[in-house]
């Protein structure tokens, strides 16, 4: 039925409509869809396009904030794919309720397998209810004091009409399809990726500006968007390109999504985009086009992400129930006296050389922390060589079995995985240190760095400690030996004068007849 105005005199009316007309513009962006702030906002039902540029305005608060721990860095859950029946969705809950994060945050898919009110408490309350307020499921009490459980829509999630399941569950910030959190230093962003999304997925449409000004608006050293579709992925799904907006320019520090349900890491448009979604659902391998900026990928193995954020650093690990890291990661703040500034400098180069222990040799202790002949001559009558025994020099990349290889190293004659040890000295000079060290490396299968003894990163391992017995804990496919992967740490590790840095790499089982290690490292303020 179509609601008249109220009869009014002429001139009135006409006033009455005007303005009517001028604040509909103001609220719609070119091309985006009707805005409803109902929860029971059906899909499918548009506006009226319009012409008008989105009118400029401040940015909205924050719509649900809490303080970081005081003594501590936040910790942070992220899961994806994750509300189904199947125990592996059990298990990954029991790893993060071990991590005991301040919050947890999903990026969709929270009820399969048709985002039906009879499954919901059973697909979420049932493992994470004690992080929901208020919950009124039927698995315990919920969170003591405040709500600690930020979900974000997937596809399965819209599969019962207008989402009314999952939005009647939760009590979340806004018109809770799309949402923000400020949390200490981290500000979260909650989109809604799927096309029923009443106000749009474009990044010209309501939602769309809503996230850019909220962006612009945020003081927050770290800047997490969510959603469920990724822009960039290898999975079978493959990228969801709408969702390709201008994250970093409008000032995010990356992207999380879902959908495919596989681990990965993408570099593309100057921005880092991680892909979770291995959180319980049936997995599933890779699609047949791997993406350009495809750095570290993972199929076959369950997980969620745990983030560790203090104001002057972000970690990332991709971690799994039996105790595997399949990646790891550091972010800077986007803004604020921690953030990058200018260019890193290359200070040992890929292809560099190194000192390598012939495989199969056990280093001795304190093989990470100090360089053989380094520093000093070699005794009358003993060349450099011996001094070095039983180090070689080793240009890189070393390895076998694969192609570009400068150095190459025999297989075992058991057949079986081997480690292979680098190490090289390092100088600085003297004077301030740089706030950060950007490593890059290339690497089949597993990855260990360690700075003057110090471990900075690790690759495709499990966790607690390392042995030159450690064994990858998968074979990378997919053409991922050939791709140069990278993070950031901070360069509290580093001295003036001389420093160590010493990589192990380490082979799946199967896997022992190819092999390659090259690693780059680079200074950053």
């Amino acid at each position: 039925m179509r609601h008249a105005l109220p009869r009014l005199p002429p001139l009135r009316r006409a006033l009455v409509a005007s303005a009517v007309a001028l604040l509909s513009l103001s609220l719609c962006a070119p091309g985006c869809n009707a805005p409803k702030t109902r929860k029971d906002a059906g899909p499918g039902r548009q506006a009226k396009r319009v012409s008008a540029p989105p009118q400029p305005g401040p940015p909205p608060p924050p719509l649900a904030t809490f303080p970081a721990p005081a003594t501590r860095p936040l910790r942070i859950a992220l899961i994806g794919d994750y509300g189904d029946p199947n125990p592996a969705a059990d298990r990954v809950a029991a790893m993060v309720a071990k991590w005991q994060p301040d919050l947890v945050a999903t990026v969709g898919d929270n009820n399969y397998p048709r985002g039906a009110a009879s499954s919901i408490d059973a697909n979420i309350g049932k493992r994470y209810a004690r992080f929901i307020k208020p919950y009124k499921g039927r698995f315990g009490p919920g969170a003591a004091d405040r709500n600690r459980f930020f979900p974000s829509l997937g596809n399965h999630d819209w599969y019962t009409v207008g989402a009314h399941p999952y939005l009647s569950y939760f009590n979340l910030p806004g018109n809770e399809r799309y949402y923000d959190v400020l949390a200490g230093p981290v500000h979260l962003f909650f989109l809604d990726s799927d096309l029923h999304e009443p106000d749009g997925v474009q990044p010209t449409g309501k939602q769309g500006q809503w996230l850019r000004r909220a962006l612009a608006g945020s003081k927050a050293p770290f800047r997490f968007v969510l959603f469920h579709h990724p822009p960039h992925n290898t999975g079978r799904h493959g990228p969801t390109t709408y969702m390709r907006w201008p994250f970093a320019d409008w000032g995010a520090s990356l992207t999380v999504a879902g959908h495919d349900h596989h681990y990965e890491r993408v570099r593309a448009e100057g921005l880092l985009h991680v892909v979770t979604g291995h959180g319980g659902r049936m997995l599933y391998p890779f699609g047949g086009r791997v993406d350009p900026g495809s750095q570290v990928r993972a199929y076959g193995l369950y997980g969620a992400v745990r983030v560790t954020v203090s104001e002057r650093f972000a970690r990332f690990e991709s971690l799994t129930p039996e105790g595997v890291v399949l990646d790891s990661f550091g972010v800077a703040p986007r803004s604020g006296p921690h953030a990058l500034k200018g260019a890193p400098r290359v200070v040992v180069p890929l292809g560099a050389t190194w000192q390598l222990l012939p495989p199969g040799l056990p280093p001795k202790a304190g093989w990470a922390t100090r360089v053989a002949g380094a520093g000093s001559t070699a005794p009358a009558g003993q060349d450099a060589a011996a001094a070095l025994a039983p180090w070689t020099r080793a240009q890189a990349p070393v390895g076998r079995g694969v192609s570009g290889l400068k150095t190459t190293v025999p297989e075992a004659d058991d057949g079986k995985p081997q480690t292979l040890h680098l190490r090289r000295a390092l100088t600085l000079p003297k004077g301030p240190l740089p706030r950060y060290l950007r490593v890059r490396a290339r690497r089949d299968d597993g990855l260990r760095v360690l700075v003057n003894g110090v471990e900075v990163w690790r690759l495709n391992l499990p966790l607690g400690a390392v042995t030159a017995e450690t064994e990858a804990s998968y074979n990378l496919q997919w053409g991922n030996e050939d791709d140069v992967v990278d993070t950031l740490v901070p360069a509290t590790v580093l001295r003036p004068g001389a420093n160590v840095v010493a990589v192990s790499l380490h082979q799946a089982r199967g896997a022992a007849h190819d092999a390659v290690v090259d690693v780059e490292l680079a200074l950053q303020h």
